[in-house]
């Protein structure tokens, strides 16, 4: 399949994008360096890739962000957050949501 048509069947995606406010730590062993001209901080980088991809010719994305307040680069303190939950359950629960 071509990347344009990979690329819309992914904007037609129902896609949430789980972001810790606090994955922020540049220094972070799984930081990865190369992508630091996108944004020193993987918070920062999430919201610009959500917004990059709003920004593409496909139309509107399927998609939602929530910012998971308290959680930096931790899958486990990500999914079990009310934020996590409600992403994983597709309920209420998790007011950041943009």
């Amino acid at each position: 399949m071509a990347p344009a048509a990979l690329e819309q069947r992914y904007v037609e995606r129902e896609v949430i994008y789980l972001l810790g406010t606090l994955d922020t730590n540049p220094e972070h062993p799984a930081a990865r360096q190369e992508l630091h001209g996108e944004g020193a901080r993987r918070h920062a980088r999430g919201h610009a890739y959500a917004e990059a991809m709003a920004k593409r010719n496909h139309g509107p994305p399927n998609h939602r962000i929530l910012d998971v307040p308290g959680v930096g680069h931790d899958g486990e303190k990500m999914l079990t957050s009310r934020c996590g939950l409600a992403a994983l359950f597709d309920s209420a629960g998790c007011g950041a949501e943009r």
